[in-house]
């Protein structure tokens, strides 16, 4: 799954559910909750809600097509882990993250741009959590049981 569980309206369930049914594992890509994510959105480089995806004509688009815009679930470690264990506490699942960002791909002749790639390439080198792309791969071969 790739940038689609800010489109549901219960997104924890669907993770749930990913889970319940996959035999081998469950791999997603979604947007990271951090920092730095939380400081573009207040500046208003990056949307909270995405209002870009609706209709305002035919009032339609957004969360179930219902002209609601989407709010754009940002996710953490802690809140994958949290889910998981409300779902089964019995089993200790074997959870893998990576980070990796779309903004260093943007391209541009302006000297100013060109100098802020740099710099944002050098950040995320140094602070690799802060990327604004989270991929969370639930491998369901490595469970072990907690408790029975």
């Amino acid at each position: 799954m790739n940038a689609t569980l800010h489109h549901v309206d219960q997104p924890h369930k669907a993770i749930t559910e990913m889970y319940r049914v996959a035999k081998k594992g469950v791999f997603i890509i979604e947007s990271n909750d951090s920092l730095t994510m939380q400081i573009a959105c207040k500046l208003k480089f990056a949307e909270e809600f995405e209002i870009s995806s609706i209709d305002l004509k035919n009032n339609s688009g957004g969360l179930l097509d219902t002209g609601v815009p989407n709010y754009v679930y940002r996710w953490t470690e802690k809140e994958v882990i949290k889910t998981l264990k409300s779902y089964d506490p019995s089993n200790i699942t074997y959870v893998k993250f990576n980070y990796a960002n779309d903004l260093t791909n943007v391209k541009s002749k302006k000297l100013y741009i060109k100098i802020l790639i740099i710099f944002a390439k050098i950040f995320f080198f140094i602070f690799k959590k802060q990327q604004n792309c989270l991929s969370i791969f639930i491998d369901k071969t490595k469970i072990k049981k907690r408790f029975s």
